[in-house]
């Protein structure tokens, strides 16, 4: 019987109380001015993208009066898909989107539940199959608040709940460490992609053998590359399951942003003959070989022009080194992209620099390998201990 095993045992015998979270908790409604805000200090979904720690930061100061604010100890929530698994605990003051829901613990209940076990209830799969169930009719794609506050919430003595929370802790701190190894790989991998594709140095690139500047030429996208535009291809059905086949792409951050069952007007794109999608607004673009569907207009499908000598892959990599922000919202392939120029060495040296950078970004973004493959093993394996420790028999 292992030290939870004996404190519930001993602590609570005949089971666990239950709780309506509403009964425990409040969601925050407080407006605080936009005076008191910071880059640093305000939170909204686009911060919520992943599983995060410590403070968030965003570039967006709201005006006054469109913000809800959150203090230390409050559980955050990410309240439009695809950003409802998203929770975080604050450990700062600041103000949050009406796209985030702030779950405060009610004073006369911070003797009988902590702030990081109500936290890890939240974050757990239960809450979220609970949270998308509710996520439906009018309130599509928002989770129903009310129905939020309804969900039942473990209370188990403060000995049961720190104990729980030091092993989730452990677990969550070794899954940070590994995470910032990774950082560390993926800044160095950045480092040796701009270095070999910098062309204008006297010194061949590092492991790059065929190297020869006299025979590099700096050439415009739109010589090199052909777009569409994805209306034949465009989703028509929005109602995603992960039990259907096709996906259905943005360029955007999201990438796949659900699976249709729409069987016309896919894009046949194939390991053999791939094509990057790029975003026409934000100039984001991800790299695709494998048939899709689109979910935006905004978007392109670019591809190799016939008879141009280049590996789209190099293309795909040089794009990554181009240091181009929109200063608009506008078209940007045709009215600016498209004429950014790009080295372009002989075939052979971009098949030698993609066959470099492809075992870098294997290294540092690969699931089924290294540091990836740890990080994601060690994630899986916090959420299954994650979820048995939050199970209670519930007392009668």
């Amino acid at each position: 019987m292992n030290k939870i095993e004996k404190l519930i045992a001993e602590l609570c015998p005949g089971g666990v109380e239950f709780k309506p979270l509403g009964e425990v908790a409040m969601h925050s409604r407080s407006r605080i001015p936009s005076s008191s805000l910071s880059s640093e200090s305000y939170v909204g979904v686009d911060n919520l993208l992943s599983e995060m720690r410590g403070k968030v930061a965003s570039n967006y100061t709201p005006s006054s009066g469109a913000s809800v604010s959150y203090q230390p100890g409050d559980v955050l929530i990410g309240n439009i898909r695809p950003y409802l698994k998203k929770i975080w605990l604050s450990d700062s003051r600041g103000g949050a989107s009406q796209d985030v829901l702030v779950i405060r613990i009610k004073e006369k209940d911070r003797a009988s539940l902590t702030p990081r076990f109500l936290y890890y209830s939240l974050a757990s799969y239960d809450f979220f199959r609970y949270n998308m169930q509710h996520a439906k009719g009018a309130k599509m794609p928002r989770g129903d608040k009310i129905a939020i506050m309804k969900y039942l919430i473990p209370i188990p003595p403060l000995e049961v709940q720190h104990e729980i929370v030091r092993i989730l802790d452990t677990f969550s701190e070794l899954e940070a460490e590994l995470e910032a190894e990774l950082e560390a790989r993926r800044k160095q991998y950045e480092y040796y992609r701009e270095r070999l594709l910098s062309f204008d140095r006297s010194a061949p690139p590092p492991r790059c053998k065929t190297f020869d500047q006299s025979s590099v030429e700096y050439v415009e996208l739109g010589e090199l590359l052909n777009y569409e535009q994805p209306s034949k291809y465009l989703v028509e059905s929005v109602e995603y399951d992960d039990k259907f086949t096709t996906p259905v792409l943005t360029a955007g951050k999201t990438f796949v942003l659900g699976y249709t069952s729409d069987t016309d007007g896919i894009y046949a794109a194939s390991f053999a003959e791939p094509v990057i999608i790029f975003d026409d607004f934000t100039t984001a673009f991800k790299w695709v070989e494998f048939p899709f569907k689109a979910k935006s207009s905004a978007m392109k499908i670019i591809t190799p022009k016939s008879g141009s000598r280049i590996n789209i892959r190099y293309i795909y990599y040089a794009m990554k080194t181009i240091p181009y922000s929109p200063q608009d919202h506008a078209r940007q392939w045709i009215r600016v992209y498209s004429r950014l120029r790009i080295p372009v060495p002989p075939l052979e040296t971009q098949h030698e620099i993609v066959d470099i950078l492809d075992k870098f970004d294997a290294l540092v973004n690969d699931l089924s390998i290294g540091l990836p493959a740890e990080i994601n093993a060690r994630r899986r394996q916090y959420e299954y201990y994650r979820d048995r420790l939050l199970t209670f028999k519930e007392a009668v």
